[in-house]
């Protein structure tokens, strides 16, 4: 039987990438930007978000599939 191993990040790990999103979206925030950094900047402020949200870390998994489809 083999295992899935799940990979985490460290408190530590999670304060350094809201400490690289956060910069970035200030280097970004009064930017006339091109769409595609448009979208990734949208991108980077939801991740900061959820970053926020769960500062203790959250599990990540594949969305099961129902049994409808």
């Amino acid at each position: 039987m083999n295992e899935a191993r799940t990979a985490s990040l460290s408190s530590e790990e999670i304060k350094a990438m809201k400490f690289a999103v956060r910069r970035q979206l200030r280097r970004w925030r009064d930017s006339e930007l091109a769409p595609e950094r448009q979208l990734r900047r949208d991108r980077l402020a939801c991740v900061l978000d959820v970053l926020e949200q769960f500062p203790g870390g959250c599990e990540l998994r594949e969305p099961e599939a129902s049994d409808g489809e």
